[in-house]
């Protein structure tokens, strides 16, 4: 009988730190707001315009979850990612002003240095693309199934003009080109 209930003590304080560590691993409610603001070569405002839309990011079981709603933009496709750096300012490269140039590169934490789309073993920045409206509106959710909440927190949101083949041929990047839009990915207060 001693042995039995030295067993199931032993089970249960061993089972505990497992049982904490899994339900730390599921997704809550928790829903973070960014603002995404249109980018320019506007020094005086950093390169940051008006408010152009908003994406609500949210963990779930499939992945990250980012619901996106904006105006404003080109008609089409539009290549999306989470960027390194939590800045959406212009920097200056070669002499000119770039937009949005701040935020870094691709959110790419393996050092792949590869674009492969949101499934690939790439960068794991790569979003799956946004397509805007004949009137430039987006109202669309996309899942990243190798993203979490977390791993975003303190990254960008970047929008580029154009769309996003998923390849670093025969451009880089995927040949978005400028970035046109961009948000910074903060914590909610608690």
């Amino acid at each position: 009988m001693k042995k039995n209930v030295v067993a199931f003590l032993l089970f249960g304080l061993l089972s505990q730190p497992f049982s904490l560590c899994w339900a730390q691993n599921e997704p809550d409610n928790k829903v973070v707001e960014v603002e995404i603001r249109a980018l320019s070569d506007n020094l005086q405002a950093n390169g940051i315009g008006s408010p152009i839309g908003v994406a609500k990011f949210k963990d779930t079981p499939a992945g990250l979850s980012i619901t996106v709603t904006m105006v404003g933009l080109t008609p089409g496709e539009h290549g999306f990612h989470v960027h390194q750096n939590a800045n959406c300012h212009y920097k200056i490269n070669e002499g000119k002003v770039v937009p949005g140039l701040a935020a870094g590169g691709h959110y790419d934490p393996l050092i792949t240095d590869q674009h492969l789309g949101p499934k690939g073993s790439g960068h794991m920045g790569d979003l799956p693309f946004l397509t805007a409206s004949e009137t430039g509106t987006v109202d669309q959710t996309v899942v990243a199934s190798r993203l979490t909440l977390r791993a975003v927190m303190g990254r960008s949101l970047i929008i580029h003009a154009g769309p996003d083949n998923y390849s670093d041929t025969p451009n880089p990047l995927g040949g978005g080109g400028a970035r046109v839009g961009c948000g910074v990915i903060v914590a909610e207060p608690e």
